[in-house]
C-alpha cells in the first residue's frame, strides 16, 4: 500500500475493453519485475545466510568423499575443471568470521543496485522520476568504492533531475527522506546513508514506479 498523499499522485489508468491494463512500455514493466526479483532474491539470500549461520547446518554438509578427508564443496571454472574448498570451514567462517559476515550484509545488496541501475541505464533512466535519481546516485556511489562520486556532471544532473524518496510508494511513513546532495560526495553509501532496509524499500519502490510506468497507472508529482 502506498505511504503517499492522494494529493501526489495522478490516476491515469487505460484499460482495455476486457478490463485488464494496457500495456505503454514493455521495457518499464521488464525494470520493474527485474527490481521485485532483485528483492525477492534479497530474502531468499537473508534466508539462506541464517540457516548457515546456525550449527545445525553442519548437518546438511554434503558427505566425505571416498579418499578425500574432509567435506568439500566444488568450484568451477569455464573449462571444466573444479577447484575444491573446505567445505565445514568455510560454513562456519559464516557463523565466526566477522568479515565474512559483513561481505554477506554487503556484497548481494551492492549488486543488486548495481544491476537495477545498469537495467535503467539503458533505458536513460526514463523519465528520471526522484526515486530513479536516487538510484542512479546510490549506484555510482557503490560501483565507485561504496562513497558517493558527485563530480560537475552529477551536480549538473542534480540541478536537472532531483534524487529523492520523497514521493516514492515504500517511503516509511514519517522517516526523513533520503536525498542527494552535492554534500554528500565523498561520504559512504552502505551502510552509511541507507541500511539493509532502506535499499529494499528504494528497490521496491523503483520497481512498482517502473510497472506502473509501463501500464500508465500513475505518475507521481514530484514535490
Amino acid at each position: 500500500m502506498s505511504h503517499i498523499p492522494d494529493a501526489w499522485r495522478i490516476k491515469r489508468e487505460r484499460r482495455n475493453p476486457d478490463g485488464s491494463l494496457n500495456l505503454i512500455d514493455g521495457d518499464a514493466v521488464a525494470v520493474g519485475d527485474l527490481a521485485h526479483q532483485l528483492v525477492g532474491g534479497y530474502y531468499s539470500h537473508l534466508a539462506a545466510v541464517t540457516v548457515a549461520s546456525d550449527p545445525r547446518a553442519t548437518a546438511l554438509m554434503p558427505a566425505t568423499k571416498p579418499g578425500r578427508l574432509v567435506p568439500e564443496g566444488v568450484v568451477r571454472g569455464k573449462d571444466g575443471h573444479e577447484g575444491a574448498f573446505h567445505f565445514e570451514f568455510y560454513l562456519a567462517a559464516v557463523r565466526n568470521d566477522p568479515f565474512v559476515q559483513d561481505q554477506f550484509a554487503r556484497v548481494y545488496l551492492a549488486g543488486a543496485i548495481i544491476t537495477l541501475g545498469d537495467a535503467l541505464s539503458r533505458h536513460r533512466y526514463f523519465n528520471h522520476q526522484p526515486e530513479l535519481e536516487l538510484l542512479y546516485h546510490v549506484r555510482n556511489g557503490v560501483a565507485h568504492g561504496n562513497r558517493f562520486n558527485i563530480d560537475a556532471r552529477g551536480e549538473a544532473r542534480l540541478a536537472r533531475f532531483p534524487a529523492h524518496n520523497k514521493v516514492a510508494i515504500a517511503r516509511v511513513p514519517h522517516s526523513p527522506p533520503f536525498e542527494i546532495t552535492p554534500a554528500l560526495r565523498g561520504t559512504p553509501v552502505l551502510f552509511d546513508f541507507m541500511e539493509s532496509g532502506d535499499v529494499v524499500n528504494l528497490l521496491n519502490s523503483v520497481g512498482s514506479y517502473c510497472r506502473e510506468l509501463g501500464y500508465g497507472t500513475v505518475a507521481y508529482c514530484d514535490t
